[in-house]
């Protein structure tokens, strides 16, 4: 079972987030219902990638800015995203070897993967999706997991099924790696994702919820 977090914001006071399975062993692309145009295709990020990316970040931070203030950026935000993933993206020459070991079903040893939608007609970036695995407390007996940080697609290139093409390549990269839980946060006034994800075949199971201070009467 695949576990992700659902972030919902009820009112000033409280931030709540909700967890979800997906079992892999029922896992199928659900791209094939739902097909890409044959003029996208899908890769694996290199460091030459991150300024578009980061354009893109920047649009996906600024939808969710007017919906609850925890997602304010730092004045040198854009600064730190990027040198974030640039420390986490392999070196160019190293990333056609991480698609052969995937394509022979050899797990892979990092912990973190970036992907990219290209245009093939522009060779434009125009959705990414990033994410990888972290270690849980020792008192839990499945001791990792995987997460999808970021996922986006620019607003030019929606209802291509890009998102879901992007997503069901992040199903691969972990049950290649052996992950069988997962999460991801989403915000709760971004009702079309929510619907996206359930679609993806993840369903809530339990809600995280948040106090702020200084908003009492």
């Amino acid at each position: 079972m695949m576990r992700f977090f659902l972030s919902l914001c009820e009112d000033n006071h409280f931030l709540i987030k909700h967890f979800a399975y997906w079992d892999p062993n029922n896992y199928k692309e659900t791209t094939k219902m739902h097909p890409m145009k044959d003029e996208f295709h899908l890769r694996s990020a290199l460091p030459s990638d991150v300024s578009r990316i980061t354009v893109l970040w920047s649009n996906l931070m600024e939808f969710h800015e007017p919906i609850d203030n925890i997602f304010e950026r730092s004045p040198d935000a854009q600064n730190h995203f990027q040198s974030y993933l640039n420390s986490r993206l392999e070196p160019p020459e190293l990333d056609a070897t991480i698609h052969q070991n995937i394509q022979q079903g050899v797990p892979e040893s990092r912990d973190f993967f970036a992907f990219v939608a290209i245009d093939q007609n522009t060779e434009e970036i125009v959705g990414y999706i990033m994410g990888g695995t972290s270690k849980v407390s020792p008192v839990f007996k499945i001791q990792e997991y995987g997460n999808i940080s970021d996922i986006c697609v620019s607003n030019t290139h929606r209802r291509l099924k890009i998102g879901y093409k992007l997503v069901e390549k992040a199903k691969r990269w972990f049950k290649n790696k052996g992950i069988k839980h997962v999460k991801i946060m989403v915000a709760s006034g971004n009702q079309i994702s929510i619907a996206f994800w359930r679609k993806m075949g993840f369903e809530p199971i339990m809600y995280q919820m948040h106090y702020k201070f200084g908003l009492d009467p």
